[in-house]
């Protein structure tokens, strides 16, 4: 692994990743489909290759920082990398282009307990534990966001039951002295709040999707995120926001229950 500089219409810090025969790191597309790179071939990250307005094909220079001595290289294909943007080639590859391939970490299966000279040592327990705080902190921002987000569903379904109740008090109580039971007349109000949801789901999704592709860009050119929303989020989402239509439904059929008839009526008569 190095840095590196690319050199196109424009110049830009990036890595460069080379790598022997393993299995013990995998470069996938943005499928996760893996990605067989040939001695021969020269790989860039999509999010590297969108920054210097690159494709397959295209032709390159790059140097390593510290050397004056740019090389020229064909992209022959393209990998998806969410951390690291850069180039990736075998040992064949660049010892063809003029440069020494000398190893600076090494990635093994097996138990390894000396340090070898020139790399660095990273044990396995060290990453689980790095590994693991930074899913703990990320879960806790998850849930809390999750947390704003059903208070929100919560207030904004609860206020929407309120001004709908507020409007039909009188026609409600009407109903009631008709012979209408308070579990139609609850019906009623939460066949408006579905027909609400299912034009929010319809708005909102496509939406949300169009922040995020805003929003992902701002994480920096490190990162190489894609802005997805799956059937299972969605799924997830609608079971929120119906359990809290339930919840506020139950609160307005014991608002109905208890609707003075009386002074629906009189309101009428005015």
């Amino acid at each position: 692994e190095s840095s590196i500089e690319i050199i196109n219409n424009k110049t830009e810090a990036a890595s460069l990743m080379v790598l022997n025969g393993t299995d013990l790191i995998t470069i996938t597309d943005d499928n996760h489909d893996k990605i067989e790179i040939g001695n021969d071939e020269v790989s860039i990250s999509r999010k590297m290759a969108d920054i210097m307005d690159v494709d397959v094909g295209d032709t390159i220079e790059f140097h390593i920082l510290g050397s004056d001595k740019n090389i020229k290289v064909k992209i022959d294909k393209m990998h998806s990398s969410p951390f690291s943007q850069g180039l990736v080639m075998s040992p064949d590859k660049l010892e063809k282009i003029g440069l020494n391939y000398t190893p600076t970490s090494i990635v093994t299966s097996q138990h390894v307990s000396e340090p070898y000279n020139g790399t660095d040592t990273v044990y396995l327990n060290d990453l689980i534990d790095g590994w693991d705080k930074m899913e703990e902190t990320s879960m806790i921002i998850i849930e809390a966001l999750l947390l704003f987000a059903v208070i929100l569903v919560l207030v904004i379904l609860y206020n929407l039951n309120i001004l709908s109740f507020t409007e039909m008090e009188r026609e409600i109580g009407i109903l009631k002295v008709l012979g209408f039971k308070t579990v139609s007349l609850t019906r009623i109000l939460a066949a408006q709040s579905l027909l609400f949801i299912i034009i929010g789901f319809i708005i909102g999704v496509p939406i949300a999707k169009c922040i995020l592709s805003f929003l992902i860009p701002a994480f920096g050119n490190n990162f190489y995120l894609l802005p997805s929303i799956s059937t299972a989020n969605i799924a997830i989402t609608l079971i929120i926001i119906l359990s809290t239509l339930i919840i506020t439904n139950l609160l307005f059929s014991y608002k109905i229950k208890k609707l003075d008839m009386a002074d629906s009526l009189k309101d009428l008569e005015r």
